[in-house]
């Protein structure tokens, strides 16, 4: 319970801080990212995809780390998208080629959150059966 409350905490500050950074500066992480910013509608999807969704997200984890009853469907989801975020990522990198250190940082931190979110999973379902043999 303790890898996956942190693993959920450690995430939640993660992307609310990035989704804060996404809302407040998008030129910024455009920059960071490779993105090219240069229509006003690139920036305000940036504010809603990253911002909003990133921000939302966060704040999900942060509820599912502090809840009990939350944490096993707060791991799940989040091995879903993190790995999902690691899996495109390398698709892109793979075909595109020519990574930069954003990508690479960034597929390094979904990849790495996603197997701890795993490692937390199978820790907490030990836990759980155990939990049922010793309450017979």
């Amino acid at each position: 319970m303790k890898l996956a409350r942190f693993v959920l905490l450690f995430t939640a500050v993660s992307f609310i801080g990035y989704g804060i950074a996404c809302l407040l500066l998008p030129n910024m992480v455009g920059n960071l990212s490779g993105l090219g910013l240069q229509m006003v509608s690139g920036r305000t999807e940036i504010h809603a995809m990253y911002g909003g969704l990133q921000t939302g997200l966060g704040l999900f984890f942060l509820l599912a780390g502090l809840h009990r009853e939350w944490v096993r469907p707060g791991v799940v989801a989040l091995i879903l998208i993190m790995g999902g975020l690691a899996l495109a990522r390398w698709y892109g990198i793979s075909v595109q080629g020519s990574p930069n250190s954003y990508n690479l940082g960034a597929v390094s931190y979904e990849g790495v959150t996603a197997l701890l979110g795993l490692l937390s999973l199978r820790l907490l379902s030990k836990h759980e059966r155990q939990k049922k043999i010793f309450s017979r």
